[in-house]
């Protein structure tokens, strides 16, 4: 079961709004193990200084009413 559509776009202004670096990202939402809360994910490929690629995540937790619980975020 997916993330309600609401609660991905305020996950989506956040993440933007505090990771300006993740413009064009992807996101996937899920139920999370409490109830009324959802985890979504961010997802970009970003290119490091030596041309390599890196995964960008950024994963927020929101409660149903679309406040964020909690934010990580891993290179």
């Amino acid at each position: 079961m997916a993330a309600p559509r609401a609660i991905v776009e305020a996950a989506r202004r956040y993440v933007r709004q505090h990771f300006p670096e993740m413009q064009g990202m992807r996101c996937s939402g899920q139920p999370a193990p409490v109830p009324g809360r959802y985890i979504v994910t961010a997802r970009r490929r970003q290119p490091t200084a030596d041309g390599r690629q890196i995964e960008r995540v950024v994963r927020v937790t929101l409660d149903a009413q679309g406040n964020v619980l909690r934010v990580v975020a891993a290179k």
